[in-house]
């Protein structure tokens, strides 16, 4: 007969059904039992929760041993697969148990900002240390991700079309528009933010658009329009429109005055420089420019008006010479006095300088192209010097001219003044 038996299964042994047989040689007797796991089941409390994407959430992780009184480990881990962006930490990782029946870890998932919405479904596996197949795994665990909380007002930028010229002045119409915008929970609800064209002249027209996103956050951003497309209102001072001078009369300084209500006069110029001074019509432009605009952008204004210099008036030649076409008879190398006076035409004043006068210029001329005219024969003759000079007495310029030598010849004697002015005589030398 058998005595007694000892069966020792050791923590290596496998699981599963064992039996056990004994026998003294004539009689067998036997009995079978099953080796329990040492990790009996995982229980996860709760067994759902919700987190906002970008939060953490925790659940308690109870772990329950088997049968027998053997010390061992097991890890914890994740039987699954969690969304994107997520990280699960048991605390601890490791369950050490010797005599008691269950422990306890925390289990804590961090989402981030970026884990999609949604329902995850996961379970929680216990593992014996050095045997796999010792494990236990617990009910199915729910973890609802809700969409991140919207912490930020929605986006606004205005969009400005038109010309902008200087100083921050738009020199034409200009359209203010809106881009209003929220990508975490949409726009709920906004004002002032219709497109608006601004047609008219402004020191500062401001628009300001306000919006409301769905979480509740709100903003607003302005801008300040300022509008300038009128040019300047411009005048010249000094010189009139139409108004004459005598030539070698000293013109008035000439200013550029202009106004402008809205960004201001920038400049204000006058052209030429420097007024010409001959004989004639002349144009004086003034140009001015506001603040806002330039050139291209059509804010300038301009004006114009006209002046002119008038020619001197010379009186003569006087007698003995005769003029309007009357050929002046006289001999070849004879003196002839040539008499003249020469006034301002507008003041009347009379010039005395005989540095106004050019030098004489005399030209031989065809005698055949002058034998249909009149003839007058010089009466008086002069002596002395030929220059010219300015007779006090008589009040007149005089010019004794030297008649060239040569007879049978003809010539027109022409006097000039710096101003352009002249006048001319004809001769026959005999």
């Amino acid at each position: 007969m058998v005595d007694s038996l000892l069966t020792i299964i050791d923590n290596d042994d496998p699981i599963g059904l064992y039996t056990v047989t004994a026998t003294d040689g004539s009689n067998t007797a036997y009995t079978t039992f099953t080796d329990a796991p040492k990790v009996s089941s995982v229980s996860v409390s709760p067994t759902s929760n919700t987190v906002t994407a970008g939060g953490s959430v925790t659940y308690t992780v109870t772990v329950y041993r088997g049968l027998g009184q053997d010390s061992f480990d097991a890890t914890l881990s994740i039987d699954g697969t969690l969304p994107n962006g997520t990280t699960a930490i048991f605390n601890p990782n490791h369950v050490s148990f010797s005599s008691t029946s269950s422990k306890t870890s925390t289990l804590t998932i961090q989402t981030s900002t970026t884990t999609p919405s949604g329902t995850y479904i996961f379970q929680v596996k216990a593992t014996r240390n050095n045997n796999t197949s010792d494990n236990a795994i617990s009910g199915p665990v729910t973890l609802i991700v809700y969409p991140p909380q919207d912490t930020t007002p929605p986006v606004i930028q205005p969009i400005i079309s038109g010309t902008l010229g200087n100083n921050g002045w738009y020199v034409n119409d200009v359209t203010v528009s809106w881009d209003v915008s929220d990508p975490e929970s949409g726009i709920a609800s906004s004002n002032g933010c219709d497109t608006v064209t601004i047609d008219y002249d402004t020191t500062g027209e401001t628009l300001t658009c306000s919006a409301t996103n769905g979480a509740g956050l709100s903003d607003s951003v302005s801008v300040t329009i300022k509008r300038d497309a009128t040019p300047p209102t411009v005048n010249i001072l000094g010189i009139s429109n139409g108004q004459q001078f005598d030539f070698g009369d000293t013109l008035p300084p000439v200013t550029c005055y202009a106004t402008d209500n809205l960004s201001g006069i920038e400049s204000c110029t006058i052209t030429p420089e420097q007024l010409p001074t001959s004989v004639g019509t002349h144009t004086i432009t003034a140009t001015a420019k506001d603040k806002a605009g330039n050139e291209a952008a059509g804010n300038e204004a301009t004006a114009s008006i006209q002046y002119t210099i008038v020619v001197w008036t010379i009186k003569g030649f006087y007698q003995p010479v005769d003029m309007n076409d009357v050929v002046n008879v006289a001999k070849a190398g004879s003196t002839i006095p040539l008499k003249l006076e020469v006034f301002k035409t507008l003041s009347g004043t009379e010039l005395t300088d005989t540095s106004i006068v050019k030098p004489l210029k005399a030209q031989r001329i065809n005698c055949i192209n002058i034998n249909d005219l009149s003839t007058d024969e010089i009466e008086l003759t002069a002596t002395g010097s030929t220059s010219l000079r300015y007779d006090p007495i008589e009040g007149q310029f005089i010019y004794n001219w030297k008649t060239p030598s040569q007879s049978n010849t003809c010539w027109k004697v022409i006097l000039t003044t710096i101003d352009g002015s002249s006048i001319y005589a004809l001769f026959r030398l005999r």
